[in-house]
């Protein structure tokens, strides 16, 4: 994905947030950055709920691109460059690889059903919900158009977490004219 769809993304993640200077994505990004590495509560300002919301975003994003049977090397390379780029490069892009490979991990023993209800169970404000499905829609058009398999687990987000089924056309929408050239 170019830098230039980058920004573009990024402009729309910001749009949902009413113009704000960051997106709930890079929020919760930077805060999953900055989780202590130990289990002592520090007064960092550290909000699990962020980090809960991030993983949430990055495991239905993976979810999303094994819907339709395959996590192929165009849509690996449009996840991590997102989660990179939209988290204004709160996560080294090592530690983004190191991301996308523990959630593949998880969801080859948990299995596809468990992974998509902890994604649901995880969001519990509608804006961060319509977030997460802009974030999955991004790599859902990455190296196509968004499958029936990928527009079902979609939908099945959006209810699942309080939503209207048909927000998901807005969303894809929202997401193409943001990204309009997808697929490379």
């Amino acid at each position: 994905m170019s830098e230039s769809r980058l920004a573009q993304l990024k402009t729309l993640m910001q749009k949902s947030t009413g113009g704000a200077k960051r997106s709930v994505w890079s929020l919760a990004a930077a805060t999953y950055g900055a989780r202590p590495d130990d289990e002592t509560t520090i007064p960092t300002g550290f909000d699990p709920h962020l980090v809960a919301l991030f993983e949430a975003m990055i495991g239905a994003a993976i979810l999303v691109a094994h819907a339709d049977g395959h996590f192929d090397e165009v849509e690996r390379r449009a996840l991590e460059q997102v989660v990179h780029n939209l988290g204004d490069g709160s996560l080294p892009r090592g530690q983004v690889v190191t991301l996308v490979e523990d959630f593949e991990a998880e969801l080859a023993r948990d299995g596809f059903e468990k992974r998509v209800q902890l994604v649901i169970d995880a969001v519990i404000r509608p804006d961060f919900a319509r977030e997460l499905l802009r974030v999955a829609a991004v790599v859902a058009l990455a190296s196509h158009d968004v499958s029936i398999e990928e527009r079902t687990l979609l939908d099945r987000f959006a209810v699942g977490m309080g939503l209207d089924a048909t927000l998901v056309d807005d969303v894809i929408t929202e997401v193409r004219a943001a990204i309009p050239q997808t697929g490379s």
